[in-house]
Formats: C-alpha cells, structure tokens, sequence
C-alpha cells in the first residue's frame, strides 16, 4: 500500500512517515513532498546532490569563491612514484613516501647524496672545527633548502650530537 498523498510506502492511517508526522504536527498531511534533484545541478557534472542543488566539490568552491563554476576537474591520479626504476605506490608530488621525504628535505627526490648520518655527523664536527659558517656547513652538506639548518640541527640531535647541534645553532644566531 502507497500513501495517499505521495508514492511512498505507507506506515500509518494511509500516509508516509513524512506526511503521517506533518498529519501529527499541523493536521493536514500538506500534499506531494518536495523532491531534489538526484545529481548535482550543474552542467557536466554527475556527482551526486548534497546542498543547495549542487554536490560537495561545488558547494565547497561556492563557499570559497562565491561561485559555483563549472565542472570539478578531477586530481590527476597517479600510481606509481615517478622516479625512474622505484616501483612504490604514489604519495605526494608524484612521489613516493620515501622519495617525497628526500625531495621536502633536500629539494631532491634522488638524494644523491648517500652518506649516511654518522658521516654527516662527522664532516658537521670537521667543518664547525675548521670554522665554516653555519649556513656554509648546511649547503655544503646537501641542506640548502630555506630550513637547511635547522633540518641539520634535528640530525645532529637525533644523533645525539646536541652538543654539535648547540654550536652550530649559536654559529647561526651569529648570522641572524
């Protein structure tokens, strides 16, 4: 059985929930349900509706910019990190999770600098002794990026070279 007033099931006296609760509050069911589009109102776009006659990307843009706009372009998706030979599952950039850590510290995917943290370390202690600025020691070492000293710092820290991390730290207050 259907409801009296729409095309839904009928849960109580003939009526839908929606119109059986209208019956309750006002006492007149109130007629045919207004019904909403089931995509989103724009042209092209195929997504299903949330708010206002649009889907989620365009109410979000509408919110943004004031406009709605046309279609949302979807994000290129890539499966693979893009670095010749490393078969990794894509993370940011293009790249791979390892391979977008070297590129956020170094300003390079491929770190082609493979000395490890104990050599780095080391030349840090050769370098400071021979008394080469702090920012010298950083470009020097690979970490001439905006955050290259302090991103050195960490190293010498997790290495638990504070004392190297102090000096070069005071060498770069220096220069500030």
């Amino acid at each position: 059985m259907t409801c009296s007033e729409c095309h839904r099931p009928a849960h109580l006296r003939g009526l839908c929930r929606q119109h059986y609760r209208r019956y309750l509050t006002t006492g007149d069911p109130g007629g045919p349900i207004r019904t909403y589009a089931t995509t989103c109102e724009v042209d092209g776009c195929e997504r299903p509706h949330r708010t206002r006659g649009w889907c989620a990307a365009h109410y979000a843009r509408y919110l943004r910019t004031g406009e709605v706009g046309g279609p949302i372009i979807p994000p290129l998706h890539r499966e693979r990190c893009e670095v010749d030979g490393c078969e990794r599952p894509h993370h940011g950039r293009g790249f791979c999770s390892l391979h977008y850590q070297r590129w956020a510290a170094h300003g390079d995917p491929i770190g082609t600098d493979p000395r490890t943290a104990a050599e780095t370390v080391e030349e840090v202690e050769w370098l400071l002794s021979g008394g080469e600025s702090a920012e010298n020691v950083a470009a020097r070492l690979g970490y001439s990026d905006e955050h290259g000293v302090a991103s050195l710092r960490k190293l010498l820290a997790r290495q638990g070279r504070e004392d190297l991390a102090r000096r070069l730290e005071a060498k770069w207050q220096v220069l500030a």
